[in-house]
């Protein structure tokens, strides 16, 4: 996707955010494909025991397959490290979050249940090795965008009150002025954290080679189908 617009009911009307990729990221890394999964009318209100064992499953499979060397050495570990450097984002200091996640399992230290979205995007990062975002759409008024930072926007991260400024040409995700992820696909703010209130949500599913263009359409039906197993509602694809 390069800019998609995506339809919410929000108090009985419907809006509409724009959602768009600057093409200073795609000159860059030619090969990168961000998809979405919007999910409207959720019901995330109850863990999910189905969720949660796919969650276990998912760990396990890794945790048999990889030791932390073997896992750096996978090219879809690898190919995030890499493009992390082209925009001067050190990836031992800003770890793309299925690498972090990945880690995790390969150490048997099991990641805690969060609630049935945000345990479904984890899953999905694991078992697929790329990094999918939850992030929750209900308060998103402005716009939407993944784009390189100018150092003076706002991010304050989850648990902390402190404002901090993403660094000059790092990759972010924002609404308007306020930074929701740094990093490319790091750390998520505060203010876009997926609650079990959360009824509208969006997964941002991040692909770069060795990942083929044809697995997205894949990995986004599988996400739709998780996601209306476990909590209703209606989903759309933006690939």
């Amino acid at each position: 996707m390069n800019t998609e617009k995506l339809r919410i009911h929000h108090h009985h009307h419907m809006k509409t955010i724009y959602y768009s990729i600057a093409p200073a990221i795609f000159e860059k890394v030619p090969g990168y494909i961000r998809g979405l999964v919007v999910v409207r009318g959720a019901d995330n209100s109850s863990s999910n025991t189905d969720v949660q064992s796919a969650l276990r499953d998912a760990e396990k499979r890794l945790a048999s397959a990889h030791t932390v060397e073997t896992l750096l050495a996978d090219a879809r570990i690898a190919s995030w490290r890499e493009a992390f450097k082209l925009f001067g984002m050190n990836p031992s200091e800003f770890r793309p979050a299925h690498e972090a996640l990945a880690r995790r399992a390969v150490q048997s230290k099991p990641l805690p249940f969060i609630n049935a979205l945000v345990d479904i995007g984890n899953t999905m990062s694991l078992a697929r090795t790329l990094p999918v975002g939850v992030h929750p759409l209900d308060a998103v008024c402005g716009s939407l965008e993944l784009r390189l930072a100018d150092g003076t926007e706002n991010f304050i991260a989850f648990g902390w009150d402190k404002i901090e400024r993403p660094k000059f040409g790092e990759v972010i995700l924002t609404e308007d002025r306020e930074v929701l992820t740094r990093a490319w696909v790091w750390r998520q703010g505060r203010g876009s954290v997926t609650l079990p209130a959360s009824k509208a949500v969006v997964f941002n599913i991040n692909m770069l080679p060795p990942v083929l263009e044809a697995q997205i359409e894949e990995i986004g039906l599988e996400i739709e189908f998780q996601i209306k197993k476990a909590c209703g509602g209606t989903t759309s694809r933006h690939l």
